[in-house]
């Protein structure tokens, strides 16, 4: 099996800081990397419909997710780049994250994967930094329940 690093975006700026960073990550990486931006796709928010219950599939909404879905189960490291307008994550960022819930049903399907969080902005990009890198503590998580910290084999 090829280890495949995807790299997601989700600044709207052509050729943004955020874009710059994950594809700088990319290149250096010695894998098999893939360059997503997320504004070029029509990726929308979750419905909490739970649709994807079953299956570990979003059917629930018709948008290029379909297209995504694959790749990021896929790939076994996600560079995530986020910006923040108004010092909060955007929101392409953040309907990406919200779809990745859907592997987490019947099968942990992103558990084992490694994760790394990219933030631009004009202010201090710590706290939604801190929020991607607890987002990436519950996708890889492989107990039952994001709350169960003793029997992850994610750190505290």
């Amino acid at each position: 099996m090829n280890f495949l690093i995807l790299g997601v975006s989700g600044s709207p700026v052509p050729n943004s800081n955020t874009d710059r960073l994950v594809k700088c990550v990319l290149e250096n990486a010695v894998q098999k990397s893939e360059f997503v931006k997320l504004s070029q796709l029509d990726i929308q928010p979750c419905r909490a419909c739970l649709a994807c219950a079953r299956t570990n599939t979003c059917t629930g909404i018709e948008d290029d997710w379909r297209v995504l879905a694959p790749k990021v189960v896929k790939a076994q490291a996600l560079v995530i780049g986020g910006w923040m307008p108004f010092g909060i994550l955007d929101s392409r960022t953040k309907a990406f994250l919200e779809r990745t819930f859907s592997f987490r049903h019947s099968i942990l399907l992103n558990a084992g994967k490694v994760g790394a969080a990219i933030v631009t902005g004009t202010v201090n990009p710590d706290p939604v930094a801190d929020d991607i890198v607890e987002y990436f503590n519950c996708l890889l998580y492989t107990s039952p329940s994001p709350r169960d910290r003793t029997r992850s084999r994610m750190p505290s």
